[in-house]
């Protein structure tokens, strides 16, 4: 006699799915931004929210923050659905309603109707981060506007929570979202951009020569407060203990701080190429740079990545092809210890990604 196998019944998709970010996050400004954001949520008079300010001043960190806020139990704030997407410069919107439709629980081909009917009667967030320019949710999407209300639920005079944050790097997108708030996110103070750099840089090496301190306030002076180049910048040089070391770095930072450079962000590049220029030997740099070949906020396997350096030449002179792998799996470590390039997981090496300052950065160099 034979048994039947018990079906089990398949799980609904979480509400909130946590985002790994960085062990380290910025203290006062991330948390009064947080709080205003979660105000936001709580009011009813507030659909739409855009968080904006230029590249690599924390954008990205404020909505990851924003979306591990609202996970378990009561902290969901009545939200059945908290979906984050990466929109980028050049949105592939057939690959992002892939994305809804999976958080859903949909078909994977579900049309844009088919999320729609699906959301137009829930309570759900949208997180949209770096959005160039205005879209519209609905035909782009499939998202209800937030202000759209059913007519079965207006007659019951019933009102679903529908709410979208984004982030952008120019106001403007603000205005044609018509965004009912906007969060303007500013650079860091002194206090916290000094906090920032000795975390990432290794604070005991900074306290053991009072030289060294010195040199590494001038150093974190020419990061512009800017969370990303403190980072960046801090992390190249985190396994510095001369006196030496720091001050060719202040000397790269303050050559590259030219008068004809024009506009923040092509400053910016010229403070990260500091960390560019202090990777070991020509090999990584090329490496580096390969990395920006891959679309803007590509999940990168690395598997992909070191067959493509292999393929070019940049891995050679192995036994075997477990040797070159081995090789590829120690670049990309080399590369993630100077922050320039990001690990997907915090404990897996699977995929990695270029934060889109980093990627636009490299290309520049290009």
């Amino acid at each position: 006699m034979m048994l039947s196998k018990k079906k089990t019944k398949a799980q609904p998709p979480k509400a909130v799915r946590e985002i790994p970010t960085s062990s380290i996050v910025v203290g006062k400004i991330i948390k009064l931004n947080l709080e205003k954001v979660r105000g936001y949520l709580a009011d009813d008079n507030v659909s739409m929210v855009g968080i904006w300010g230029m590249g690599g001043v924390g954008k990205t960190t404020l909505l990851n923050e924003i979306n591990n806020s609202l996970q378990g139990g009561d902290a969901n704030m009545g939200f059945k659905h908290v979906i984050s997407l990466v929109v980028s410069k050049g949105p592939q919107f057939e690959q992002l309603q892939k994305e809804i439709s999976k958080r859903l629980g949909l078909p994977p081909n579900s049309a844009k109707s088919d999320i729609f009917e699906f959301l137009k009667n829930k309570d759900f967030l949208i997180l949209l981060d770096d959005m160039w320019k205005a879209v519209d949710l609905p035909e782009a999407l499939g998202i209800p506007l937030p202000h759209y209300q059913s007519q079965s639920w207006k007659d019951r005079g019933q009102r679903c929570k529908h709410k979208v944050i984004f982030t952008t790097r120019e106001d403007d997108v603000c205005a044609h979202m018509k965004a009912d708030k906007g969060i303007k996110v500013e650079c860091l103070d002194g206090e916290e951009a000094w906090h920032l750099f000795k975390q990432h840089a290794n604070e005991e090496i900074i306290n053991s020569n009072a030289s060294i301190k010195k040199l590494a306030m001038k150093v974190m002076e020419k990061c512009l407060v800017l969370p990303l180049a403190l980072k960046v910048i801090g992390g190249a040089m985190s396994n510095k203990k001369k006196p030496e070391e720091w001050h060719d770095m202040l000397r790269s930072l303050v050559k590259l701080d030219i008068k004809t450079v024009t506009g923040i962000e092509e400053s910016l590049f010229c403070t990260l190429k500091s960390s560019y220029d202090n990777l070991a030997d020509d090999t990584l740099r090329q490496c580096f740079l390969c990395c920006a070949q891959w679309p803007e906020d590509s999940s990168i396997r690395t598997v992909d990545l070191i067959e493509y350096w292999i393929g070019i030449g940049l891995i050679d002179d192995f036994k075997n092809i477990g040797e070159s792998f081995d090789k590829g799996y120690n670049l990309i470590g080399n590369l993630n210890a100077t922050c320039l390039l990001e690990l997907e997981s915090r404990f897996h090496y699977d995929y990695v990604k270029l934060h889109d300052v980093i990627r636009d950065m490299a290309l520049w160099i290009v």
